[in-house]
């Protein structure tokens, strides 16, 4: 069984790309179009085909989970196995004039990687995951030094490791995930 990664892209490209793209989301998410052939409705893999491309030779181990265009940015969520896939290779194979950025996220294997390089959308180089007396906690922060931080502020400890090590039982952990930023994924 594979370890989901959690993926955002970040698409930008020419409006009428990225609304008809949105549109054909949005109707298989409702139902509206099916796929032709017996493919599953949220499958990366049904998305290319819909658009007349092709996934000979691409990873697609993902489902779309959701999506929305705000100021003309186009953002797809999806649930991946293990790590990112090759959906925004395949994507821009069909709209080459799209940009596609992302930040994937799997703490299984500890997968933090991103090609925003340059922090347009994904800025944070960091991710907080915790649990506090058994509540659950996850939020990203500009650097490591500023997760330390927040974490003793909270917990009178800038150590993950040594928190941990206090909390043995599981109820309370804190895992400070780096993010790998690189333009070669």
């Amino acid at each position: 069984m594979a370890n989901y990664a959690t993926t955002t892209y970040k698409i930008e490209g020419p409006s009428p790309i990225l609304q008809n793209l949105h549109n054909m989301l949005e109707s298989l998410r409702n139902g509206d179009i099916k796929p032709s052939q017996d493919y599953p409705e949220d499958w990366e893999g049904t998305v290319i085909h819909l658009l007349g491309g092709s996934i000979k030779g691409y990873s697609m181990r993902g489902t779309i989970t959701d999506s929305n265009l705000n100021d003309g940015v186009l953002t797809i969520y999806a649930e991946e196995a293990w790590s990112v896939t090759d959906f925004r290779h395949a994507l821009t194979d069909v709209y080459p004039d799209l940009t596609v950025y992302f930040r994937t996220e799997e703490c299984g294997c500890d997968v933090f990687i991103s090609n925003d390089v340059d922090g347009k959308y994904f800025s944070e180089d960091c991710l907080l995951d915790a649990c506090f007396d058994g509540d659950g906690y996850s939020e990203y922060f500009a650097t490591y030094e500023d997760a330390c931080q927040y974490l003793l502020e909270r917990t009178g400890f800038s150590d993950p490791d040594k928190y941990n090590e206090l909390n043995p039982d599981g109820d309370s952990f804190a895992y400070i995930h780096t993010f790998e930023f690189s333009t070669e994924f």
